[in-house]
């Protein structure tokens, strides 16, 4: 009697283990032939014949688009069947790219949805895709200022976008350089928000602008290497004042901490200013 139930427990096990045993077979798919023959949802980019990587696939109702980059895999929606993320990529510094999701079916892979944009990321933890979209500033031809970064996943067939977070792009000495960029600039309000909460508290807006309303011209040089949440610097003011120029000198340093009063918009802020003016 108890070999017999220890027979019956042994193939219920091994019953368990198959139903659980997950469908990997998605990895034998030729991505350049599912997309080539997917006329529903892509087409041969006609103008990409300068494109290193070829064929370079149109995202039918998107401005995505790009060459086969990377695949990773993952059972993104529970059901025992590995689904793909799929990389478009596209040449240039600007590194324009897409990605596009694949839940397998019996059938085959199924076109779920599709993501990308200019200086565009994808990463995987995983259930969850990250979309990861700069945000660019003043200068949408430069650099990114922060980053959103949103968690996607899937229940059954249907695509959750969970609410994103906002990282700031760049590292703390960035923020300061950003601060006085945009002081030479006369964006006096941008940089004043470059500026804590409690420092802001403690200067008001009308009380804070006086120090620079005779301004002319401010040039910064700051140490490469942030010490106790401290960044140095080093400052060079040309004041004018009925159309006399008065050159000045300063230095020390800012504070610089990252703000997390709002956990979906995280920022370097500048606070407790610790600088004097040098006597030449």
């Amino acid at each position: 009697m108890l070999c017999r139930l220890f027979i019956w427990l042994l193939l219920l096990l091994q019953a368990r283990v198959a139903i659980a045993q997950l469908d990997t077979s998605i990895r034998r798919v030729d991505w350049v032939k599912q997309m080539t023959n997917d006329k529903k949802h892509f087409s041969i980019c006609s103008d990409c014949e300068g494109h290193s990587i070829k064929p370079v696939f149109d995202i039918k109702g998107t401005d995505h688009g790009g060459a086969l980059g990377e695949v990773s895999y993952a059972d993104f929606n529970h059901d025992d069947k590995e689904d793909a993320v799929v990389e478009l990529w596209m040449d240039g510094s600007g590194r324009f790219a897409a990605f596009v999701l694949f839940l397998q079916s019996q059938k085959g892979p199924v076109f779920t949805m599709c993501d990308g944009g200019p200086r565009f990321e994808v990463n995987i933890s995983r259930d969850t895709i990250y979309a990861d979209h700069a945000l660019y500033g003043a200068d949408p031809t430069c650099c990114p200022s922060e980053h959103k970064i949103t968690p996607i996943i899937v229940r059954g067939k249907k695509v959750h976008r969970l609410k994103p977070t906002i990282y700031p792009s760049g590292d703390a000495i960035y923020a300061v350089q950003r601060f006085y960029s945009r002081l030479s600039g006369d964006e006096f309000e941008a940089a004043y928000e470059n500026l804590s909460t409690q420092f802001r508290r403690a200067h008001p807006y009308k009380q804070w602008i006086k120090g620079y309303q005779h301004t002319n011209s401010i040039d910064v040089r700051l140490d490469s290497v942030m010490k106790n949440d401290r960044i140095a610097i080093w400052i060079k003011s040309v004041d004018e004042v009925k159309g006399k120029k008065d050159t000045r000198l300063f230095e020390g340093s800012w504070k610089v901490t990252l703000d997390r009063s709002n956990p979906y918009h995280l920022r370097w802020v500048l606070s407790d200013p610790a600088i004097k003016e040098i006597k030449h």
